[in-house]
C-alpha cells in the first residue's frame, strides 16, 4: 500500500468521491461486489476499479477478498460507518433544505425507545413546536438496537434511550437525564385496584404484562421477585408498547410497570389503578443520545434545550 494520505488532505486534494462513499456503503450491506456494484447500476470492473483507487488513496486495505465475497476489516469498518454518516448528513441537508423551501422553520428526526419516558420527548416537542410552529418533525419509535443504529448511520437527529452499561457505541455520545422510578399498575377494574397494603408476594401468581427478558428493566424486575418470594411470575405477555399494554388492561385483569411519571398521569385520567408495592431499587436511566462528530442545526439544539428542560421537571 502507498503512504496513507494525512487525514486534512483528503478533501483539498479531492480525491474521495461520493460514488465511493454511495459504494462503501452498498459493500457494507452486501458485502459482495457484485451485488454492491448492481445496486448502484456499476458494472463491476467498474466497482473494483474505485475500491482499489480507494485502497491506494487511503494507503491501507479496506476489504479482504475470498471466495465468499468481501469483509470489511477493521479500517473498512470504520470508512463504511462515517460513509453512512456523511451521506445521511447529505439527506439530512437536502430534506432540510426543502423543509425551508416549502416554508417550515427546519427538519428534526427524533428516535424513541418504546416505553422510554413517555411523558418526555411529547413535553419537549410541544414546547419547540409552540416556539418554532413551521419546524417538521419526525418521531421514530421502536426498541433500543434499532433506534441506535439509525443514529449512529446518521439518520436520526438523535435518540432518547436507556443509558446501559457497556451499551455504547463508538462516536456515539450519551447523556444521563435522569432516573425513572417504577410503580406497578393495573386496570381500574381490577379486583386489587383498590387495595391498601400489598407485596411483591401477593402479585407473584397474578397475570403479568412485562417487558422482553433481553431488557434491563425486566430483569431487575424479576431479581426483585426473586428476592421475595424465590420465583418470578409465570407466563407473561411480554410487551413494551404503553399503548398495547394500557388497551390490554382495560381488557383483562392484567398487571404492569410503568414509570412514576406515566402512573400518575395516567391514573389522573383514571386510565390505570397504581397498586400500592414498593418497588426498592426499581430505576431506569433515561439518556439522550447524539452523534458526537455531528453539528446540530439550530432547530435540533432547540429541541436538545427543551428536552433537558422537560427532563429537570419529571426528576423533581
Amino acid at each position: 500500500m502507498n503512504k496513507p494520505i494525512a487525514p486534512g488532505d483528503w478533501l483539498t486534494r479531492g480525491r474521495l468521491r461520493l460514488r465511493q462513499l454511495l459504494l462503501l456503503r452498498s459493500l457494507g450491506e452486501e458485502r459482495n461486489l457484485r451485488r454492491a456494484a448492481a445496486r448502484l447500476n456499476l458494472a463491476q470492473p467498474a466497482a473494483t476499479r474505485l475500491v482499489r483507487e480507494l485502497e491506494a488513496f487511503i494507503g491501507v486495505a479496506l476489504f479482504e477478498r475470498s471466495s465468499k465475497g468481501m469483509s470489511p476489516t477493521v479500517y473498512g469498518e470504520v470508512m463504511i460507518r462515517h460513509a453512512n454518516v456523511v451521506l445521511a448528513d447529505l439527506d439530512a441537508a437536502r430534506k432540510e433544505v426543502d423543509a425551508l423551501a416549502g416554508g417550515a422553520s427546519g427538519r428534526i428526526d427524533v428516535g424513541t425507545v418504546n416505553s422510554i419516558a413517555p411523558l418526555l420527548l411529547p413535553q419537549a416537542l410541544a414546547q419547540v413546536k409552540a416556539e418554532r410552529p413551521g419546524l417538521d418533525v419526525t418521531v421514530h419509535e421502536g426498541t433500543h438496537e434499532p433506534m441506535i443504529g439509525l443514529l449512529a448511520r446518521g439518520e436520526l437527529d438523535l435518540v432518547l434511550a436507556r443509558a446501559m452499561p457497556g451499551g455504547t457505541l463508538p462516536g456515539l455520545q450519551y447523556e444521563l437525564l435522569y432516573r425513572e422510578q417504577f410503580r406497578i399498575v393495573s386496570g381500574p377494574k381490577h379486583r386489587l385496584a383498590r387495595a391498601k397494603n400489598l407485596t411483591l408476594a401477593d402479585l407473584i401468581d397474578e397475570a403479568w404484562i412485562l417487558p422482553p427478558e433481553t431488557v434491563p428493566l425486566r430483569q431487575q424486575l424479576d431479581l426483585l421477585f426473586v428476592s421475595v418470594t424465590g420465583r418470578t411470575p409465570q407466563n407473561p405477555i411480554e410487551s413494551v408498547s404503553i399503548l398495547t399494554n394500557q388497551t390490554l388492561m382495560q381488557e383483562a385483569p392484567l398487571l404492569c410497570t410503568l414509570s412514576v411519571a406515566a402512573a400518575e398521569r395516567y391514573a389522573s385520567q383514571r386510565l390505570v389503578a397504581i397498586l400500592p408495592v414498593p418497588l426498592k431499587g426499581l430505576l431506569g436511566p433515561v439518556a439522550l443520545v447524539t452523534r458526537e462528530a455531528s453539528q446540530p442545526s439550530p432547530a435540533v439544539d432547540a429541541l436538545i434545550a427543551a428536552i433537558r428542560k422537560a427532563a429537570e421537571t419529571l426528576k423533581r
